[in-house]
């Protein structure tokens, strides 16, 4: 008779995993907080923990898209490939198998809303009431204080730039729209070149045209 083998362990495991909700790693959060999940980045990161060695079936808008495979610590990460995700909303879930074959539940959904249009700001327009010109139209005026206004991606950030001089930072509301008082010594006497800088809530940014303005405060001279 040969000798006893060495023992064999069996371990019976009859518990499925829980998977959990995925999260859009804070680097390619470009949104107003890094855990908005709103990106500009379309080859985005996602990352999620789990058992150890397990398989992560990821689904992208109710499609499977990949099988990925946990690290022995339980960390998987998964980059998105160009043109994988859709502008605007887009949602993730997953679906883990340990390594006794047990299948979780589908996991939580993640929302991920990707925005990666570069939408011009229109040129800032000058206030009728505060053009004093020949027209209301003209960008002549005597107002050194003059308002100005515009539209832009809703609640995007906007630097107005004077000449090459950025004197300002307004917030755009909900639909967009913004508007700016400029103040005593924001303009020049003359042709002043005025124009912004808009940055969405995901971090594009975009450059308007120019308004030219023209200050004229000198009162004219009277020859006898």
């Amino acid at each position: 008779l040969s000798a006893a083998s060495l023992p064999l362990t069996i371990t019976i495991d009859t518990t499925k995993p829980t998977a959990a909700l995925p999260d859009l790693q804070a680097a390619s959060d470009t949104g107003v907080s890094d855990t908005d999940n709103r990106t500009s980045d379309e080859t985005a990161t996602l990352e999620g923990a789990t058992e150890p060695s397990a398989r992560v079936d990821l689904y992208l808008n109710s499609a499977f898209l990949i099988q990925l495979t946990a690290s022995a610590g339980g960390n998987w990460t998964y980059t998105f490939a160009p043109d994988t995700l859709q502008d605007g909303s887009n949602e993730v879930y997953i679906v883990i198998t340990d390594l006794a074959g047990n299948v979780s539940d589908a996991s939580e959904i993640l929302t991920l809303f990707l925005d990666v249009e570069l939408d011009s700001p229109i040129t800032p327009i000058l206030s009728p009431d505060s053009d004093t010109g020949s027209s209301n139209s003209d960008g002549l005026t005597n107002n050194s204080t003059p308002l100005i206004s515009g539209t832009v991606k809703p609640n995007s950030s906007i630097a107005i730039v004077v000449s090459g001089t950025t004197v300002a930072t307004v917030q755009a509301d909900s639909a967009g729209a913004w508007e700016y008082t400029l103040q005593p010594g924001n303009l020049n006497e003359g042709l002043n070149h005025i124009e912004i800088f808009s940055t969405d809530p995901v971090g594009n940014t975009a450059r308007s045209q120019t308004l030219d303005l023209t200050l004229d405060t000198m009162a004219p001279l009277i020859y006898n």
